[in-house]
């Protein structure tokens, strides 16, 4: 863990982030391939990308909440008064643990839902 966090330079952590997120990019291109490959073009492959989507910009969203907002004032929160922006983060935590939960079921559950649905307007 010590090595995670070290100081790094300017070059190395761009070079690093940027060559993460290009294989980032080309595994889940690989992916999307793979999905294509095994269920073909259909409903389920077209409603799998959607609820992937779906899930995908509703976290970005929250991660930049996060990181715009509700860090920056907690942070000034803890300044005023020791405890009130660590409660402040927390219960942020227990809502995104319930959002997450949330995410979860609605792609667990759904589909079937959505491939019913689907299935009707096949016939």
């Amino acid at each position: 863990m010590r090595n995670l966090f070290k100081p790094t330079s300017y070059r190395f952590g761009a070079a690093l982030a940027v060559g993460s997120t290009a294989a980032w990019k080309a595994i889940s291109f690989i992916n999307a391939l793979l999905i294509a490959a095994y269920f073909g073009a259909c409903a389920e492959t077209d409603l799998y990308f959607f609820l992937l989507i779906t899930m995908g910009a509703g976290l970005y969203f929250l991660q930049r909440l996060n990181a715009a907002v509700i860090i920056p004032h907690a942070m000034t929160l803890d300044t005023q008064t020791p405890l009130a922006g660590r409660q402040l983060l927390n219960t942020f935590l227990y809502i995104y643990a319930g959002i997450l939960g949330l995410f979860f079921l609605v792609g667990a559950y759904c589909p079937l839902a959505f491939l019913q649905l689907f299935s009707r307007f096949d016939t």
